[in-house]
């Protein structure tokens, strides 16, 4: 399980890694799904394992917990729903 936060009061881009599989069954891209739509890939790249979200999805966001859906290009389009989320906070660092 990955549990990412983002700072309204400090706005950075998402990381976290994904295991795309092996042999025929391996992905070579995702695609995120996030408050119920998918996020168009100028939102999302892909980086070996890595998967980097902008902050540009965040921003209009209210303060609150999301899940964050990752689809595979895989042969089985394997769906990860449950294992990935974001607590949107507001704080300064004084906070």
């Amino acid at each position: 399980e990955v549990n990412l936060t983002y700072n309204l009061q400090e706005p950075e881009d998402l990381q976290f890694e994904v295991d795309l599989g092996s042999g025929d069954t391996k992905a070579n891209n995702v695609a995120i799904v996030f408050n119920s739509e998918i996020l168009d890939n100028k939102y999302v790249s892909l980086d070996g394992n890595k998967v980097t979200i902008s902050k540009d999805v965040f921003k209009e966001v209210g303060i609150g917990k999301y899940g964050i859906g990752v689809v595979f290009n895989d042969t089985y389009y394997t769906t990860v729903s449950d294992k990935v989320s974001v607590q949107v906070v507001n704080q300064s660092k004084e906070d």
